[in-house]
């Protein structure tokens, strides 16, 4: 598995989205991040990802690059006003 791990704002409860297609993988991911007190929202798709990204404010995103309907860095790529403010860790 490869992630990319976008910061897109700091904060002290910080809210997560998960980008995950495989179900076991996620689970265990959501139950981890849960347990160290992140929010996480969970996609197992792309689209759906990058609807909540451009709908929701997340202060990071951790996507499977590997995902088959759309790969996490066309699917995050930086566009726009919000585009200056994203920093990729890979």
């Amino acid at each position: 598995m490869f992630y990319a791990i976008i910061i897109l704002k700091g904060g002290d409860q910080m809210k997560l989205l998960l980008a995950e297609d495989e179900k076991r993988m996620a689970s265990a991911l959501v139950e981890l991040l849960r347990l160290e007190k992140y929010d996480v929202d969970h996609f197992a798709d792309g689209a759906s990802a990058l609807a909540a990204l451009e709908s929701n404010v997340y202060d990071a995103a951790i996507i499977d690059v590997m995902m088959p309907e759309k790969t996490a860095l066309r699917s995050s790529a930086p566009r726009g006003a919000k585009a200056s403010k994203r920093r990729f860790l890979c």
